[in-house]
């Protein structure tokens, strides 16, 4: 079956020198972003250029200057104790409850690996019957803070 091929769009944000901070190009591009995360709603950031660019060191970075993945969880659980602990919003009985999850892949020359179990490679991107794209059998795992998310995230960084 023919499947034509479709114009997929997206904004293009900022391009960041040598010189920017980890903390700046998180405070810049991502943080802004985050609420949206708190709604429900899905967020991705890329990090895309030739390879050299600091694209794993700006998502990653390290102990001493974190990077974009561990500043994103550090500032999701702070956004979400913030929410529990709130005072009620009208019409609210109860505290919201969140459910964190998370994946962790890498396009590299057009495959997908799951780098949460390395035994996944070449994954296949597919459609749901909604028009969801998602990958299959990309590993997911369920996180309730910082300390849960670097035990699975620090051994897969090294996939």
């Amino acid at each position: 079956m023919y499947v034509p091929p479709q114009i997929l769009c997206g904004t293009f944000h900022t391009v960041f020198d040598d010189k920017t901070s980890q903390a700046e190009v998180f405070s810049s591009s991502v943080e802004p972003i985050l609420p949206h995360v708190l709604k429900g709603q899905n967020v991705s950031v890329f990090a895309y250029g030739p390879t050299g660019a600091g694209k794993t060191y700006t998502m990653l970075g390290m102990n001493s200057d974190p990077g974009i993945i561990p500043r994103v969880i550090q500032a999701l659980f702070k956004a979400i104790d913030l929410e529990k602990t709130s005072p009620l919003k009208d019409g609210m009985s109860q505290p919201p409850q969140f459910q964190v999850t998370f994946s962790y892949m890498e396009i590299y020359n057009e495959k997908v690996h799951d780098l949460l179990v390395s035994s996944h490679q070449d994954l296949p991107i597919r459609e749901d019957a909604s028009h969801n794209i998602f990958v299959a059998d990309l590993t997911e795992k369920s996180i309730d803070g910082f300390k849960p998310f670097m035990s699975h995230f620090e051994p897969a960084a090294r996939n």
